[in-house]
């Protein structure tokens, strides 16, 4: 079951790192590779839905964070169908290249704490994540994106 996560949350390193979790991903726009860490040289990878407020309002101040300081992004939703999540992109003028959509149970070995939205994972270049923040994060502190480059590169 996936539940929302409190309000502010804080990017945490991981103790030891730990590998990207497998996902079965269908890419929303079509023809669009779903190996998110081929030729990545890091890169956060956030999991949302439509159905969560916090989720709404943190995805586009990621993805305009991301684009600004020159970090790859995967957006992967756990809503059912792709619809809705189109519905979104298009009224929200998010880029749908680097949106997906889960398909199936999403299995995290408690990477993602029982499946709390907002979650993100920030990944090295290894494919290792190093980094993980559940619930919604502040992306619009400099700060923040300083710990970012550090465990991304």
């Amino acid at each position: 079951m996936t539940s929302l996560a409190p309000p502010t949350a804080q990017l945490t390193p991981l103790t030891v790192a730990r590998a990207v979790p497998e996902l079965s991903l269908v890419s929303m726009t079509p023809g669009y590779s779903t190996d998110i860490l081929a030729n990545s040289n890091g890169l956060l990878l956030h999991f949302w839905a439509t159905w969560c407020p916090p989720c709404l309002r943190e995805l586009p101040l990621l993805l305009a964070g991301c684009r600004a300081a020159g970090f790859s992004h995967a957006a992967v939703s756990l809503d059912k169908t792709s619809d809705v999540v189109e519905r979104y992109i298009d009224g929200m003028g998010v880029p749908a290249s680097n949106i997906f959509l889960q398909e199936g149970t999403l299995e995290t070995d408690g990477l993602l704490m029982g499946g709390i939205l907002p979650a993100t994972l920030v990944v090295d270049r290894a494919g290792n994540v190093r980094a993980r923040g559940i619930g919604e994060i502040e992306w619009r502190s400099l700060e923040r994106w300083s710990l970012v480059a550090k465990w991304v590169r």
